[in-house]
């Protein structure tokens, strides 16, 4: 999950979704605590929904071109 996270911070900044990377930041941190996992299944779900706001507005702009 960490090595995910810290992936996923550089993708998101370069699709221009920069509100969330403090969620990313964040899940990063918390993957090297197992008492925190649970916590980390509502910022995974937020972060899935972000990146599908992301790809529909990808999928719109490429529609338009």
């Amino acid at each position: 999950i960490k090595i995910s996270a810290h992936s996923l911070k550089t993708q998101l900044n370069y699709m221009g979704v920069k509100e969330d990377l403090s969620h990313v930041f964040e899940l990063e941190q918390m993957a090297a605590h197992p008492h925190k996992y649970g916590e980390i299944i509502e910022i995974v779900k937020n972060l899935i929904s972000v990146c599908d706001r992301a790809f529909e507005e990808l999928q719109t702009y490429l529609d338009g071109l």
